[in-house]
């Protein structure tokens, strides 16, 4: 899309890790794109991420992204040298040594960082998260932590879709997806309300395998979710607004970034 290409080619020289992953995930969807990481903001963000990883009391987010972020642009984030040093730091084993919270804003990163390869090891740590997720998720199909059910469900729904095929996880994300459509039938405009909501259950949508731009489940009132996201959308497609299309908010244009490459991958594939 025009909103993707604008919003990628402001993004080249961004070594954030979100910006570093989004744009790995971008290039994907859309090969042909001349706009791509340069190789000086992928360097500066492995020296960032070994950096980060070298600290002490470093935590399971920051391995977390670091494993994401690193895989994202080819590296192994089992194999990474310091300068000067001949020892290499084990991103995936330094996840597996320290506490992993069962949070449903963190534990589906968790997830998602030990699924980018087959890592030896890793299994009972997996296990454990996602039988937390599991248990944590409501009668009505939702996930709510600090008061939100929206973006929460839809973190929780992204983290168990490495587990598809399993009855359990199947189940739970068939009422995670059930409840994500009641609440967008007491929309207008086919939006949750805000950018970042959206582009979270667009993400977890995706996922799962469902186009968010046809699912019935989640065209309302003639609108579809991704109608509702592209309504943030700035004059001009330099990004996104946070509750409407008026001023430009980072967060929300790197999410909804974010939601439209998964969008762009489900809608192509169908997977």
């Amino acid at each position: 899309s025009q909103l993707a290409q604008t919003i990628a080619s402001a993004n080249t020289g961004n070594s954030g890790e979100w910006w570093i992953m989004d744009m790995s995930a971008y290039s994907k969807a859309y090969p042909d794109s001349a706009h791509k990481t340069t190789d000086a903001a992928k360097q500066a963000y492995i020296n960032a991420a070994i950096s980060s990883l070298q600290k002490s009391n470093v935590g399971d987010t920051t391995y977390d992204k670091a494993i994401l972020s690193l895989t994202a642009i080819g590296a192994d984030a089992t194999q990474l040298y310091p300068v000067n040093s001949n020892t290499a730091v084990n991103a995936v084993e330094g996840l597996n040594s320290v506490t992993q919270s069962t949070s449903v804003w963190s534990a589906p990163y968790t997830l998602a960082a030990y699924n980018q390869a087959d890592y030896a090891g890793t299994e009972t740590y997996e296990r454990t998260l996602v039988d937390a997720i599991l248990a944590a998720q409501g009668e009505d199909g939702s996930w709510t932590e600090y008061g939100m059910t929206l973006d929460t469900t839809a973190n929780a729904i992204a983290g168990l879709s490495f587990y598809a095929g399993e009855s359990a996880v199947d189940q739970a994300i068939e009422k995670g997806v059930a409840y994500l459509s009641a609440e967008l039938a007491k929309s207008t405009n086919g939006s949750y309300g805000n950018a970042n909501t959206d582009a979270m259950v667009v993400v977890a949508l995706a996922s799962a395998g469902i186009d968010p731009s046809t699912d019935v489940r989640f065209v309302k009132n003639g609108h579809s979710l991704m109608d509702g996201l592209l309504s943030y959308a700035l004059t001009y497609n330099s990004g996104l607004g946070y509750m409407n299309g008026n001023s430009y908010n980072d967060y929300a244009t790197e999410q909804s970034f974010r939601a439209i490459v998964a969008a762009t991958h489900v809608i192509k594939t169908g997977q």
